[in-house]
């Protein structure tokens, strides 16, 4: 499969990014099937890295090597740089080692540099997008009807063993949530004219919404929820506020008969959907953003500036702090909260710009729509579970794909209208030879 794309991505780069999208998707599934998909758990991940980076290489080598790095793109490189700065004076140096210290670099090479050079073509994100439509779909019918379940996520072909060493039957929830959630906007969004192509799309969607709420991953299900009441009615231009009442009338209703469905199901002796376990952990993180927030403020001007250091709430919280705005601010401080900042209202600024544009190309509104959707789909999970180290980085590429979305859109609209000017002057240029000949006087 993943051999398949990247002979494709030699000719269209974009398509990589349909792997890169569900990539924690495909990993888990192979998780399932083969001990040494788990024994050597980087297999799928680096060949989808690699698939990446030589559909990068292969863009860059027709454009003459030339790549201008996008402005949220630089932010988010300095932010990335700035935490791992943060191990010199860190409060917790113990498990910035553990978390920060074996940071992913690969992967922030992989979605701050690969990705935003194959989102460069004209055609890249809708190439992702059809990429992950024949990937995705196929994959969530597999982990639906094919793979077992074991308490919140897939059985493994063998137990992991966690970082706090203890003994893990099944794969990590929150990731395959994440992968389900992106195959499910798309499928939603990217609406197909042919009727079994849409009814397909339908039942992929309905399967990844389950996945999800399988998984038990509350924040992925209430972000896929709202992104899909967002943007479904934008990506079909429903702008009367009858369609848009119905849309989300509509959604209401099938969110309504799912999630009473999804109740009466075996959930493995595990149930993260009682009125107990919601409160205990929206109680939980709030006091663990207290935590981290309160030592950050009163450690004087220096951490206030600076921040108390990456992985610092781990030791005010005894965990990871679930919410990147409060992670951020404490850990990197004023500083890092700038650069942060920068990046979510620069790239909410460009989707605006986007979403008013969306009439000028109609052919990209869907693919535009779905790039948008799942940008603020990660920063709404950004309030109860993206860590800088591990997911950000995912959230800050769509970002960077938005502003350069926007940047494309600015582009095409300045080449339709120099193409209406050069049409208008081609024109008058010929009315007026008409009347100068109709006008000029006559030589007998």
């Amino acid at each position: 499969m993943i051999f398949i794309v990247g002979v494709a991505s030699l000719k269209q780069p974009g398509v990589a990014l349909g792997l890169i999208f569900i990539m924690f998707g495909l990993e888990q599934f192979f998780q399932t099937q083969a001990a040494i998909f788990i024994d050597r758990s980087q297999i799928v991940n680096l060949g989808v890295g690699v698939v990446s980076a030589v559909a990068a290489i292969s863009w860059l080598s027709r454009n003459g090597y030339q790549y201008k790095l996008d402005k949220i793109q630089i932010v988010a490189l300095l932010l990335i740089l700035y935490s791992q700065l943060s191990q010199f004076w860190t409060i917790s140096p113990q498990k910035f080692n553990q978390y920060y210290g074996r940071a992913p670099l690969p992967y922030y090479a992989l979605y701050l540099f690969i990705a935003p050079i194959l989102s460069q073509g004209k055609n890249a994100i809708r190439n992702g997008v059809w990429a992950t439509i024949y990937v995705g779909i196929p994959l969530i019918f597999l982990i639906t009807f094919y793979v077992e379940w074991s308490g919140r996520g897939v059985a493994l072909a063998k137990a992991m063993i966690d970082q706090h060493g203890k003994r893990v039957p099944y794969a990590a929830p929150l990731s395959l949530a994440d992968a389900a959630s992106y195959i499910a906007v798309v499928c939603l969004i990217l609406k197909p004219k042919n009727l079994l192509w849409k009814i397909l799309h339908i039942v992929a969607f309905a399967l990844a919404s389950y996945i999800v709420f399988r998984t038990q991953s509350r924040g992925q299900l209430v972000a896929l929820g709202l992104v899909a009441l967002m943007f479904y009615p934008i990506a079909n231009q429903a702008s009367k506020s009858k369609e848009l009442f119905l849309t989300l009338g509509g959604f209401t209703i099938v969110g309504l008969a799912l999630y009473f469905a999804f109740t009466s199901l075996d959930l493995g002796g595990v149930n993260r959907w009682t009125n107990r376990s919601l409160e205990g952990s929206t109680l939980g993180r709030l006091r663990m953003v207290k935590s981290l927030l309160n030592e950050w403020y009163n450690s004087g001007p220096f951490y206030i500036i600076f921040g108390l250091g990456s992985a610092a709430g781990w030791k005010t919280s005894g965990f990871a702090v679930h919410n990147l705005s409060a992670e951020i601010l404490g850990e990197l401080g004023l500083i890092g909260f700038s650069l942060y900042l920068y990046i979510c209202i620069q790239a909410f600024v460009s989707a605006a710009k986007v979403i008013k544009k969306l009439k000028h190309y109609p052919d990209m509104r869907r693919e535009a729509v779905i790039l948008i959707s799942l940008f603020t789909y990660s920063c709404i999970l950004s309030l109860k579970s993206i860590a800088l180290y591990s997911s950000a980085p995912l959230m800050f590429y769509f970002a960077v794909a938005v502003s350069q979305l926007e940047r494309h859109s600015r582009q095409f609209s300045s080449e339709s209208m120099s193409w209406k000017k050069l049409l208008l002057t081609s024109n008058m240029a010929h009315d007026t030879a008409q009347n100068s000949q109709r006008y000029a006087p006559k030589h007998r």
